[in-house]
């Protein structure tokens, strides 16, 4: 900090505060630059399925009655690991998508949209190899314990899950937790993942009303 002293007045201003206000703001500017070329150059790009690449969801290998987790998923469950798949997926614009019908509908300001909808509102397109590798790995793996029916009826009659990605529903993201969990973290109940958005998400959306607590609560263990 430099202090400038000039008569009976004193000022004093902060090199660095000052600096990284200045910094903050030129990282939210090219942030904003960025996500609008990257948004335009995903929507101005052909929204059709390339030649002999699959999309994520076309090829049904399931362990559960009611969710058919898409490729990616398949494989982070398969592996346990996160990875890179460029070059065998290319990602398309999807020209249907709405952001008002997801969780993050209640986000505002055209920039934060605009990123949301870059990044949710897309087709995935694979290569036929790495589906059928893929596909191979998930058909090895042992199906994860089925859901209780009775909790299960209870968030889908009595809790508001509205749809989370682009690619499935709330329930689906809470089933791939689930199964995630039951697989790569078997010293702990995997109910905690598959109800970990019920008392709220990040976007002010609460699934369960505060008077439900009990029921729910009768539906639990120590558990989970």
């Amino acid at each position: 900090a430099f202090h400038i002293t000039s008569g009976l007045s004193s000022v004093y201003l902060t090199a660095a505060g000052q600096m990284s206000r200045d910094i903050s703001a030129a990282n939210a500017a090219v942030a904003g630059a960025l996500a609008i070329g990257s948004y335009y150059l995903l929507t101005s790009s052909s929204s059709q399925r390339p030649r002999k690449w699959i999309k994520g969801e076309d090829e049904a290998i399931t362990h559960d009655d009611d969710v058919d987790h898409n490729i990616q998923r398949k494989a982070v469950i398969a592996t346990g690991v996160a990875k890179d798949h460029d070059g065998t997926v290319v990602v398309r614009a999807d020209p249907d998508f709405d952001l008002d019908l997801t969780i993050f509908g209640t986000v505002e300001g055209m920039l934060p949209r605009m990123v949301q909808k870059s990044k949710l509102g897309v087709h995935l397109y694979w290569r036929c190899e790495k589906v059928q590798l893929v596909q191979a790995l998930y058909a090895q793996l042992a199906p994860p314990p089925k859901h209780d029916k009775s909790l299960v009826e209870f968030m889908n009659d009595e809790c508001d899950f509205k749809m989370e990605h682009a690619d499935g529903s709330f329930l689906d993201h809470l089933t791939f937790c689930y199964e995630y969990s039951w697989r790569h973290f078997s010293g702990h109940s995997p109910r905690v993942l598959f109800l970990h958005s019920i008392m709220g998400v990040g976007t002010n959306i609460f699934p369960m009303s505060v008077d439900k607590i009990p029921k729910l609560k009768g539906m639990l263990t120590g558990r989970c």
